[in-house]
């Protein structure tokens, strides 16, 4: 007969056992999620049922229709196990999918694609417009500026002019002033000569014109 703690030691014994067997299921079925956890499709198929085991005696879960992305978890044979979006998981066989996306995804992506171009293309438009818009005031207001600067050339070039003429004139009045201060001392000595000269002339006129008297004794 056992002894209680033999008994005691073929419990342990089983329990360390099974617990060593879960741990090894769940690490071999992470291990094997891991490895074929890619994202195949239901291929050009009208529909197909997602069932419980492999093979068409299991139960039905649901039906998928063609172009339905699926995680592939699990491949055992022909068969992979497999999960939708909504989060059922179950087996279907590998004949009906596919690992290359539909046509119809590929349509839909590029549709996806082309409308963002369509998007980026009108809003590169809209950019392009208001540049020209803005190059077009740039170029109005430099044509301005370009005038006023022509007008300011212009203008300063009539000062420069006028600014000669000046002196110019200044000159010429310097000059005049000058010839004026000439003259008037010619002048003033002429005066003064023939002021000189009448008084000389009238000295001797009244020297000699002057009658003379007779002395009476």
């Amino acid at each position: 007969m056992e002894t209680r703690e033999g008994i005691r030691m073929r419990q342990r014994t089983r329990k360390k056992g099974l617990i060593f067997h879960l741990m090894l299921f769940f690490l071999l079925a992470d291990w094997g999620s891991a490895i074929c956890a890619d994202t195949w499709y239901i291929s050009d198929t009208l529909y197909v049922a997602l069932r419980e085991g492999k093979g068409t005696e299991h139960t039905a879960i649901s039906v998928l229709r063609s172009d339905t992305p699926l995680t592939v978890l699990r491949e055992e044979g022909n068969y992979v196990m497999v999960q939708t979006s909504a989060g059922e998981t179950g087996w279907i066989s590998k004949k009906y999918v596919t690992p290359t996306p539909p046509k119809s995804l590929i349509v839909e992506k590029l549709e996806t694609q082309l409308n963002q171009l369509e998007k980026e293309a009108d809003k590169n438009r809209t950019i392009a417009s208001q540049k020209a818009r803005e190059l077009e005031e740039i170029t109005e207001k430099y044509g301005i500026l370009l005038d006023q600067s022509k007008a300011a050339v212009e203008l300063s070039s009539n000062l420069e002019k006028i600014s000669d003429e000046k002196s110019r004139m200044t000159k010429e009045m310097n000059h005049l002033r000058d010839e004026n201060l000439k003259l008037r001392g010619t002048v003033m000595l002429n005066w003064f000569i023939a002021g000189g000269a009448v008084f000389f002339v009238g000295l001797l006129a009244g020297k000699f014109l002057t009658p003379r008297k007779n002395k009476f004794y």
